[in-house]
């Protein structure tokens, strides 16, 4: 997993292996940007082949250095945004608050 966003993005793990059929959870986070004004936002992970008997002693960099094949699976996902988060970004709230300071 890549980001080019690592400013305004935060994914766990970073990278790691699967066996053929496994299945992994990746958490992304948004950092302190905000989530897009259309509240939406675009992935793409890539992956390649490894083989743990060639491989095993191999960094990361050198597996995608190596590789000859690199897929890419894209998806898109939407922000739910929270009554609280609504409050929390209006600009007359925040106003009032930092009145009341």
């Amino acid at each position: 997993i890549k980001c080019t966003s690592k400013g305004s993005i935060r994914i766990t793990p970073t990278q790691g292996f699967l066996e053929p059929g496994e299945t992994v959870t990746v958490k992304i986070s948004l950092k302190g940007n905000g989530i897009p004004d259309n509240g939406k936002h675009h992935f793409s992970f890539l992956h390649t082949r490894s083989d743990k008997t060639t491989d095993a002693d191999k960094s990361y960099k050198q597996i995608w250095s190596d590789a000859t094949k690199v897929g890419r699976c894209e998806e898109s996902c939407e922000f739910e945004i929270t009554q609280e988060k609504k409050e929390e970004n209006n600009p007359k709230t925040q106003k009032t608050v930092e009145q009341t300071k």
